[in-house]
Parts: C-alpha cells; sequence; structure tokens
C-alpha cells in the first residue's frame, strides 16, 4: 500500500514536472513573440517616421486625427502637435473647398468599408502659409488601438501638377501658333510612304500641295 502511494506521487511530480516545463516553454515563446512584436513596431515606426509620404490615422465621427508623421508635417506646413490638436473644423480648412466633401465622404465609406479597400484619389491641401499642395492619396481601413480608423498615405505631386499643366499650355500655344500661322505647316509618319496625320490650315489652302502630294509623296493628307 505504501509502495502503490509511493508511486502515485512519483507520478503526481512527474506530471507537475512536465507541467512546468511545458508553462516554462509556453512563456519563453510568449517573450519571444513579444520581442519579435516590438521589434517589429519599431522598424515600423522608424519607417513612418522617415518616410517621404505623409501618413496619418484618422478615428470616430467626427474625423479626429490620432496620427500623423513628420513628412505630413512638412506637406502642410503644421507641426504634429497642431495636427493632433485640429477639431473637426480645423480639419476641414487643411482641404481645398472644391476637394472637402469628396474628401470626407471617402472617409466616411472607408471607415464603414468591411472589405478594407485601398481607395486612391487626387486632393489640394492649404498649408499653413494659404498656399495650395497637389496630394496623391491611399487609404484603407485599419484598426488602430483596438478601434476602427482610416490610415492614408500622403505624397506631394505639386511639381507634376506644374508640369503637367506647363505641358498643356505649351501645346496649346503651338496648336495656336501652327493653326495661324500664313505658312503651310505638316506633319507626316515614319517611313518613306508615311502619311500626313496633321497639317494646318494654311497648308490646306494651297492647292498646289495637293497636287504634289498625291502625284510625288505617296502621301494622304488627312
Amino acid at each position: 500500500m505504501k509502495k502503490k502511494v509511493q508511486q502515485e506521487l512519483i507520478e503526481k511530480i512527474k506530471k507537475l514536472t512536465k507541467e512546468i516545463e511545458t508553462l516554462k516553454k509556453s512563456e519563453a515563446k510568449h517573450k519571444q513573440v513579444e520581442r519579435l512584436l516590438k521589434e517589429s513596431e519599431e522598424k515600423y515606426k522608424t519607417l513612418v517616421e522617415h518616410s517621404l509620404s505623409g501618413i496619418t490615422i484618422g478615428q470616430g465621427m467626427p474625423l479626429k486625427t490620432v496620427f500623423a508623421n513628420p513628412a505630413l508635417s512638412h506637406i502642410t506646413g503644421y507641426s504634429i502637435n497642431e495636427i493632433l490638436s485640429f477639431s473637426y473644423e480645423e480639419l476641414k480648412l487643411l482641404i481645398h473647398p472644391d476637394d472637402r466633401e469628396l474628401f470626407f465622404n471617402r472617409y466616411k465609406e472607408l471607415l464603414l468599408d468591411e472589405k478594407r479597400s485601398v481607395v486612391p484619389q487626387e486632393y489640394r491641401v492649404i498649408r499653413k502659409d494659404g498656399s495650395t499642395r497637389w496630394v496623391d492619396t491611399f487609404a484603407i481601413k485599419i484598426e488602430y488601438q483596438g478601434k476602427p480608423a482610416v490610415q492614408a498615405i500622403f505624397k506631394d505631386i505639386t511639381e507634376k501638377k506644374r508640369a503637367e499643366a506647363s505641358l498643356r499650355s505649351l501645346l496649346e500655344q503651338y496648336k495656336s501658333l501652327q493653326n495661324n500661322i500664313p505658312i503651310g505647316v505638316f506633319r507626316t509618319s515614319a517611313g518613306a510612304d508615311g502619311l500626313i496625320i496633321s497639317a494646318n490650315p494654311a497648308l490646306a489652302r494651297m492647292r498646289w500641295f495637293f497636287l504634289y502630294s498625291f502625284s510625288q509623296c505617296k502621301c494622304n493628307y488627312q
């Protein structure tokens, strides 16, 4: 009987020892997960803080900014503390009046979006000094500190917009010049048998040009 009790006690000790080892392994694994998670968070934080694109997180209805990185501060001209302290009405003033309704409607849609779609959109931002900057925005619904939120990435595309506007202006000037110049101007496609793909009004009025085109150049007027 005594031997049986001893055997049961030994078995219980073995079982407890095994459970303790399991707990130790579980605790070690938990600590490892915590360490990896902390490292991941630190890497993400470093990436966000050094990003050239503005990054912000908004929560609630009405919208409240709960996170902003230095790049967003650079784009808007406001300090991070100023951005985080803005009321909803103050945040509205950051967006150009013509883009304001679209911007805040998109925020509402994303906050209610269960599919977590990535929504790209271009907006104009009003800086602290009153100047306007164009931004290309990518926004997605996330969870931040246990609550639904919208994370948005802002890329400054002001110079790109200016370049596009300059190019359009130059093309319009060229088109106006070509249409009003009293000298015939035309453009053909590549190759010996190329087609005339554009011609100005002055050229179209030159009857001899058509005769020469069809008999000598093997070109077609369009």
